[in-house]
This record gives C-alpha cells, sequence and structure tokens, in this order.
C-alpha cells in the first residue's frame, strides 16, 4: 500500500511542528511520521473510529505519539489516504474529514 497524505494532513502536521517548541516539535514529527509507516503492511490494524459513521468513508483511527495524537485515514484503490493527525488533547466536535 502506498501512504497519500491529503492538503488537511500536512496542515495538522505543520500545525503541530509550529506550536511545539523545538527540538520537541522534529521529534514528534519523526515519532508520528514513524509510526504512521506501519499502514503501508497493516492497513487494517487500527479500529474503525465508530465518531466517524456518519461518514461516506470507513474511517480508522491510528493512536500514535504515546496517545497524543490520533491519524484517522481510510483505504482506497491501494492507497491509505491520511485524512488528518488530530491532537487528542482538541475538542474532537471539531474536526473534520477530507
Amino acid at each position: 500500500m502506498k501512504l497519500y497524505f491529503t492538503d488537511t494532513a500536512i496542515a495538522d502536521l505543520d500545525s503541530i511542528y509550529f506550536w511545539r517548541e523545538m527540538p520537541t516539535a522534529k521529534k514528534t514529527l519523526q515519532t508520528i511520521l514513524e509510526e504512521i509507516k506501519i499502514l503501508r503492511n497493516f492497513p487494517d490494524i487500527a479500529p474503525v473510529d465508530p465518531m466517524f459513521n456518519e461518514e461516506t468513508k470507513t474511517i480508522r483511527s491510528l493512536v500514535v505519539a504515546k496517545g497524543l495524537y490520533r491519524v484517522l485515514y481510510y483505504i482506497e484503490n491501494n492507497y491509505v489516504y491520511i485524512s488528518r493527525i488530530w491532537d487528542c488533547r482538541m475538542n474532537p466536535n471539531k474536526i473534520k474529514i477530507d
């Protein structure tokens, strides 16, 4: 499987980088990106997220970086689309999926 980051997911990564202090920001991003790599070989590893049952796509949620972030993604045509990288300390009602 190939990984594809949506524009929103890239913006999420930018936000994480700019809101954290150096060198913590760089280490946090490296950790998140490293843990996301597992989806290439095991795309179904994360459970379907019931919070997004209303979506037309089946959204899965992978918890990364010691539980601080959730990677929201869906699988389509041999691609894993990384839709959002959400800070678990944020209000979940504000999450919108691409």
